[in-house]
């Protein structure tokens, strides 16, 4: 080869390896952006799971808190149904007394 072939040779190689440096450059800036990209969905991930598991926790909670509430609604029903068992035990109690001390009376005894 000439010196000239030689020097149009060198300028196209000169000018491929810009082209190959600027398509790394470019390959690099988009990795970066790529591994970002990665970054931040662990990131959301992570957060999801964290709200998922705050979920049960709340449900569970809401669950407990439900059948307290059910408890506390039935409470008053439940002394009006003891205290209404209490009247009734001392009413049938003094029917009985009165019968017995009726046929106390009558017999004489």
């Amino acid at each position: 080869m000439t010196i000239e072939q030689l020097g149009e040779e060198s300028i196209k190689h000169g000018e491929q390896l810009k082209t190959l440096f600027g398509k790394v450059d470019s390959l690099t800036e988009k990795m970066n952006a790529i591994e970002s990209l990665t970054l931040s969905v662990q990131k959301l991930a992570m957060s999801v799971e964290q709200i998922a598991n705050n979920q049960a926790e709340d449900r569970a909670e809401q669950k407990k808190i439900i059948a307290e509430l059910g408890q506390l609604r039935d409470a008053p029903i439940k002394e009006k149904a003891d205290t209404y068992d209490s009247v009734a035990k001392y009413v049938l109690m003094a029917i009985v007394g009165a019968v017995v001390g009726y046929l106390i009376k009558k017999f004489g005894l």
